[in-house]
């Protein structure tokens, strides 16, 4: 073995990687956060930097590997390499992604080593990246890729490579890195003074999340996984009381044929939650998730000859089987247990999700404080601390950073008077648990059923519109059953036992707010000064963060949106493509009036 290979592994048959990681290791010494980008996916270079990370006492709190794959290789079988043991490598192909394109991610270590893996075409999908590079793993690639991988370098970044082409080396001196030639490998180190990318300098990591629903335990969970020291401040007595206490959710994708922001939200966002259901379910024993697969069925013959059109078409883009399976009427009948109006796509991987249960589970795992039964009405700032003040005044907790996570309340608290969250009510009728009893999957068409072993059997929902005059539970429910016989060719006699309803936060054009706040008055005020807006770059509030607004689709997004609000707090890697991140703005919906002034 090359003696400077890590004892943890055993990679000497490629020195220049046993190198690097060593390299690597000198380089992250003390560092809270590291981000390791590879211009392809190398699994064994990816278990050997885990191997060295996970034994290292001086590593970083935080590791990221940021890694593209090309379709041609997203199929190649995963071996085991030698080193790595059975319990690591369990949970490793355990998250491997199905081939769609998109980001997909793995974490190890309770979430502290995150593997993001980018399913594009690596040059176009890096200019739509968030994130800043330590170091580099030059796998190959043309010119074009490793020029812009070297924009992306943070400050003090290396390359590395087995070797450097002359026309790679002329690229790597025109982006101020120089050559460092080793026996067994070579290094580029970046010698210009570069500000350094993406991570946020917080040394007081302390934070207060407002709202313990779908996207506030979320939140909580992922700050507190990332070492932030957390609160949970909620004005329902558990988590999980108001909108997000539905006993039984659908997590499914939803398919469009223009592959929309709002479609790509929820079909990443499937995938994380999917995820971290199963990890939480491992972790406690507890059923949260039902594994039943789901039909997303046509809402009218026109539409569906539409999907079938885009299948052929390969639109948006060819859909693996073991993610989405365009099914017939009669196959549709058998997957479902039921007789439907028509086909539509099947999602094997999706099923039902027990909302209120997740978020207790979540604000759990996360082990941190909550205070229920408190209602927050504003916040205000003292020094370096944001203070969350009570209904009688008083102050309850303080934190240098807050998430408002608060639904339609957000925009209160926060004391904004222009963030758009529209109070849509809705109601599910509830039948008795012998309806529907050969309903197998939960159909969604126009409306949804599902009937589940433990009793749960429903049909819904409504969109209470107030225009549309005054909804009492009669017009309700009479709402939801004719829904029936929009998804049920022989709709069946059911009964109503009863009903469950809440109201969805919706934020403007159906996306939520994640992210920094917008300061309306600061914009107001640069506005009417200069005479002009600037909308690209609108003032940001410092250590207020929103995350609201996500309607009905929170089961499918609250994991990833937390993701990204993470990202934005940390400025480690996004999880997600900046033109999504930028249409999450909460300036977004501040624009509009400025540009009425």
């Amino acid at each position: 073995m090359n003696s400077n290979v890590s004892p943890f592994f055993d990679c000497s048959h490629r020195s220049w990687l046993a190198r690097a990681i060593e390299g690597v290791r000198a380089h992250w010494q003390g560092q809270t956060f590291f981000t390791i980008a590879s211009s392809a996916f190398d699994l064994e270079a990816f278990c050997a930097l885990y191997a060295a990370w996970d034994k290292d006492v001086n590593r970083p709190d935080v590791f990221h590997v940021v890694a593209f794959v090309e379709q041609d290789s997203w199929h190649a079988e995963w071996k085991k390499p030698a080193f790595v043991d059975d319990e690591t490598w369990a949970a490793i192909v355990a998250q491997k992604p199905v081939a769609v394109p998109g980001y997909h991610r793995l974490v190890l270590a309770d979430e502290r080593c995150v593997l993001t893996l980018v399913y594009d075409k690596p040059l176009e999908a890096i200019g739509k990246m968030s994130m800043g590079w330590d170091a580099l793993f030059w796998m190959g690639g043309d010119e074009p890729l490793l020029r812009s991988l070297l924009r992306l370098s943070n400050a003090k970044a290396c390359a590395w490579a087995s070797t450097f082409s002359a026309s790679e080396l002329a690229v790597l001196k025109r982006s101020a890195f120089r050559l460092d030639s080793q026996e067994g490998g070579e290094r580029a180190v970046l010698m210009a003074p570069r500000k350094k990318g993406g991570y946020r300098p917080t040394t007081d990591r302390r934070a207060l999340v407002i709202g313990a629903g779908l996207a506030g335990a979320n939140a909580a969970y992922a700050l507190s996984k990332a070492g932030w020291r957390v609160f949970v401040i909620d004005e329902a007595p558990v988590p999980g009381a108001r909108a997000s206490a539905l006993a039984w959710g659908i997590l499914h994708p939803h398919f469009s044929r223009d592959d929309n922001i709002l479609s790509r939200l929820s079909r990443e966002g499937f995938f994380a939650t999917r995820a971290l259901l199963k990890a939480l379910e491992a972790r406690s024993g507890e059923s949260l998730f039902a594994d039943v697969g789901c039909l997303q069925m046509a809402h009218t013959d026109a539409i569906f000859d539409e999907w079938v059109c885009a299948r052929e078409a390969a639109m948006p883009f060819s859909l693996p089987e073991d993610y989405a399976d365009f099914v017939s009427r009669d196959r549709a009948d058998e997957l479902s247990g039921v007789s439907v109006q028509r086909g539509g796509w099947w999602f094997k991987q999706a099923g039902m999700v027990r909302a209120g249960a997740f978020c207790r589970a979540l604000i759990q795992a996360a082990g941190v404080p909550y205070l229920g039964n408190t209602v927050v009405v504003r916040l205000e700032k003292d020094g370096d601390d944001w203070v969350a003040i009570g209904e009688f005044g008083q102050e309850i907790a303080r934190a240098p950073h807050v998430v408002v996570a608060a639904a339609t309340d957000s925009g209160h608290v926060l004391g904004m008077k222009h963030l758009t969250l529209d109070a849509l009510r809705g109601r599910i009728t509830l039948l008795r648990d012998t309806d529907l009893a050969t309903l197998k999957a939960p159909v969604s068409g126009e409306g949804y059923i599902s009937n589940l072993p433990d009793g749960f059997c429903g049909v819904g929902a409504t969109y209470e519109n107030d225009q549309l005059g005054d909804w009492d539970e009669e017009r309700a429910h009479t709402a939801n059953l004719d829904k029936l016989a929009t998804i049920m060719r022989e709709p069946e006699d059911v009964i109503v036992t009863g009903a469950y309803q809440g109201v969805r936060a919706v934020g403007l054009g159906r996306l939520p707010y994640v992210g920094p706040v917008c300061d309306e008055k600061a914009w107001e005020a640069l506005t009417v000064a200069r005479g002009t807006h600037d909308i690209e770059h609108p003032p940001m509030i410092e250590g207020l963060w929103v995350m609201a607004g996500m309607g009905s689709r929170g089961v499918s997004m609250s994991t990833l949106c937390a993701r990204i609000l993470l990202s934005w707090m940390d400025g480690t890697p996004m999880p997600i493509d900046n033109r999504v991140v930028k249409c999450l703005s909460s300036a977004r919906s501040v624009k509009k009036f400025v540009e009425t002034l």
